[in-house]
């Protein structure tokens, strides 16, 4: 994961969840945290296979 602090004072935090188990395990982290989720988005999937 890659954390990004920005100048509006937003972090971005960035990178490959395994699966939807790891990224409920990620979002509960971040509420633990109390932190405010501002947005969640799916930017690419990568189904691990060529395509041919």
């Amino acid at each position: 994961m890659t954390i990004t602090s920005r100048a509006d004072g937003e972090t971005v935090l960035s990178g490959p969840v395994r699966d939807q188990a790891a990224l409920h395990g990620l979002l509960g982290k971040i509420r633990d945290m109390g932190m405010s989720l501002l947005l969640v988005e799916q930017l690419e999937v990568f189904s691990g296979e060529d395509e041919g």
